[in-house]
């Protein structure tokens, strides 16, 4: 037996675009129609689940209606050299008459009862227009962090590299984002601070150049 085709409606039907700057929760919507007369179930799984949370993940959707997904890509240390492998899949069943326990429904389900979509996440800067435009000291100070954050952010990514489709979380991804940012402002503001406090070391004379300059002025003025 074939595999069935998709029964839902897709938009967008190929590709999910998240327009940056990326240092906060991007979101764009996916949007469900039901064309048929029957009830469908769905569910949303993603091969970089600690990269994004889905609102909701899976659910049922009456027969004519329509869903909106939101999809969340927490922040993150933003690379223009290097290709977004991410992918989603939305994958579907027509609803039992009377369908109760949903994991049971999924678990027991049979690969021909079973539709799927695949969609690629694409990731896009905004443009010259819309960019925002940062003091030069706090822009300075960010590079510097960044370099910290490269090699740990490209070592998750090469555990992502693999295709595998896994559950997506629903839980809070801007409570999530904000945590990062609030570690990112503290490492900002250290590295500011040693900044300072070194330039301030620096310029300070210290008191063998302070005596001599006090000795220096005494004999001039008994002269």
């Amino acid at each position: 037996m074939s595999k069935l085709d998709q029964i839902l409606i897709l938009d967008p039907p190929c590709d999910l675009k998240f327009k940056g700057p990326f240092t906060g929760v991007v979101t764009t919507n996916l949007k469900l129609k039901n064309p048929s007369d029957r009830r469908v179930c769905f569910k949303v799984k993603t091969t970089a689940p600690r990269r994004y949370c889905v609102r909701p993940n899976s659910g049922v959707i009456e027969a004519g209606a329509t869903v909106i997904i939101s999809v969340m890509l927490q922040p993150f240390d933003y690379d223009p050299n290097e290709k977004s492998k991410h992918k989603f899949m939305v994958q579907t069943i027509f609803a039992p008459p009377n369908v109760s326990d949903m994991d049971s429904l999924w678990k027991d389900a049979k690969p021909d009862d079973l539709m799927d979509s695949k969609l690629r996440c694409v990731f896009e800067l905004p443009s010259e227009n819309d960019k925002v435009w940062f003091h030069p000291s706090k822009l300075q100070v960010f590079e510097r962090s960044r370099h910290f954050q490269v090699s740990e952010v490209r070592r998750r990514r090469r555990k992502e590299e693999e295709e595998e489709f896994l559950p997506c979380s629903h839980m809070n991804c801007v409570t999530t984002g904000n945590q990062i940012l609030k570690n990112q402002i503290k490492t900002h503001r250290l590295m500011a601070h040693n900044e300072a406090c070194y330039l301030i070391i620096k310029t300070v004379p210290n008191r063998s150049d302070k005596h001599a300059a006090a000795k220096h002025k005494y004999e001039n003025m008994v002269r």
